[in-house]
């Protein structure tokens, strides 16, 4: 979030949107984790042994 808020003022970008860059990526997040938890747990169609 640091680089937005380094960057955007030196291209005269609004700082509305850095507020829903931040929204965005709040929201965002946790699917994005929920997504890569359902890649590990069914990428081999559940046919892989998971190590403990």
């Amino acid at each position: 979030m640091q680089i937005e808020t380094q960057v955007f003022p030196f291209f005269h970008i609004p700082e509305w949107v850095v507020r829903w860059v931040v929204i965005a990526a709040v929201i965002g997040f946790p699917f994005a984790m929920l997504d890569e938890r359902f890649y590990e747990l069914y990428r081999g169609n559940g046919h892989e042994e998971r190590a403990c």
